[in-house]
């Protein structure tokens, strides 16, 4: 049976049964969105993303339930209109984000980035908070990305789930658009991709051990089971320069594809399989735009030049990937020495003053993380060693001396 467009079922839908229109209740409020989607708070932004996908896998449910009834014959009329009416909530919900992200300069910077539209930068709004992550790794951490985090049992899980599935799907979205001219980190991934593949290539790679160290179960790393490719991958079943012969040429290296390369256990070389080379070129490449995002976003809340990178500061690195569509106005300025006190969090007095020693003099907290009791101690200059400092919007306290930080009376 030939398919047909949406606007035809639901003209059909409305000849068959004039008393359903699945466009008036929704339609109605999507006017009320719309005028205060600038106005949303992060919550309800990240429910409304929650929503827009939970929407989206309906509408897909309900359209191939569709068509596989119409193949058959049978009436569809009631799952058609659920079709159509999630298909209706997509678009005021991605309509609603837009207004969100376009009222905060960081949403303009990621929708200016090929691949991620509005739920996707909303999304990041929403689930992170720039003024809880003093350094790009913070954002890692919260989104998953952080190995020495254990999730250990009885413990809250360490990152956000959430989050992270939201990293995997724009992930996967630039992977898709690696093929247009103007996308950045599409690109950038597959050009991990292609490092990944070459260490997996290469006798005595940590690639290798890796490989070897989940074929016998060591380090942490899971068993795959005996039925899986990915066991044929670590218990060397294919020979390393028959599959470097196809990756290079653009082949395929799916099970399907590889039966007449496959050898027993032991006869080829053991290597990590496609799929575990691919999400450590995803991880790679999210994990780049998550530093961009955090450089973007802390330049323009705190009016000053973002800090270095760990590599850079304290490993010996040298080499910065630049932001894309985006010139930094504190390009010139001294890396920033924004100090958060990360231990303390509704703890006493004492343990604060204790924080705040381990804080280098000339660098600086931001107030507005602590109770207005605290801020207004600073304010009133009545904190030994300290001065107050104020950046655009934000009030910060600055160390100006090495004595012990106390209250005066």
């Amino acid at each position: 049976m030939a398919r047909i467009s949406k606007q035809e079922r639901q003209a059909q839908a409305e000849a068959a049964n004039p008393f359903i229109d699945p466009t008036i209740s929704i339609q109605k409020l999507s006017k009320d969105l719309q005028d205060s989607a600038h106005t949303l708070s992060d919550d309800e932004a990240r429910f409304l993303v929650d929503y827009f996908y939970i929407s989206q896998r309906n509408r897909i449910r309900f359209d191939g339930q569709v068509r596989a009834m119409n193949e058959t014959g049978e009436p569809h009329m009631l799952l058609q209109w659920m079709g159509d009416a999630a298909s209706v909530f997509e678009k005021q919900i991605e309509k609603a984000l837009d207004k969100y992200t376009d009222s905060h300069p960081v949403g303009r910077w990621i929708k200016k980035q090929h691949g991620f539209a509005a739920i996707l930068a909303a999304g990041f709004l929403a689930y992170l908070d720039i003024e809880r992550a003093p350094s790009a790794g913070h954002f890692w951490a919260y989104a998953g990305f952080d190995p020495t985090r254990k999730w250990e049992e009885g413990q809250l899980r360490p990152h956000n789930p959430k989050l992270k599935t939201l990293c995997f799907k724009a992930g996967d979205v630039q992977l898709k658009m690696a093929g247009f001219e103007n996308n950045y980190y599409g690109k950038l991934i597959n050009e991990r991709l292609a490092y990944e593949w070459e260490r997996n290539f290469t006798p005595g790679s940590k690639a290798e051990f890796d490989a070897i160290d989940a074929r016998d179960g060591l380090n942490d790393v899971r068993k795959y089971g005996t039925t899986t490719e990915a066991w044929a991958w670590v218990n060397g079943c294919y020979k390393r320069e028959d599959i470097r012969k196809r990756v290079l040429s653009g082949q395929s290296v799916a099970a399907t594809e590889l039966t007449k390369l496959k050898l027993k256990p032991g006869e080829g070389d053991p290597m990590l399989p496609p799929a575990q080379m691919l999400g450590r070129a995803r991880r790679y490449g999210i994990k780049i735009f998550l530093s961009h995002l955090h450089e973007v976003w802390y330049e323009t809340t705190f009016k000053c030049r973002v800090p270095k990178p760990f590599v850079i500061e304290h490993m010996g690195h040298v080499h910065r990937i630049a932001v894309p569509h985006y010139d930094s106005p504190y390009a010139g300025d001294e890396p920033s020495k924004v100090f958060h006190v990360l231990k303390h969090d509704g703890g006493t007095e004492e343990a604060f003053f204790e924080d705040l020693g381990e804080m280098a003099v000339g660098e600086v907290i931001l107030l507005s993380r602590y109770s207005p009791e605290i801020q207004q101690m600073f304010i009133d200059g009545r904190v030994v060693g300290f001065t107050l400092v104020q950046k655009g919007n934000k009030k910060f306290a600055e160390r100006t001396s090495e004595e012990l930080p106390r209250l005066m009376q």
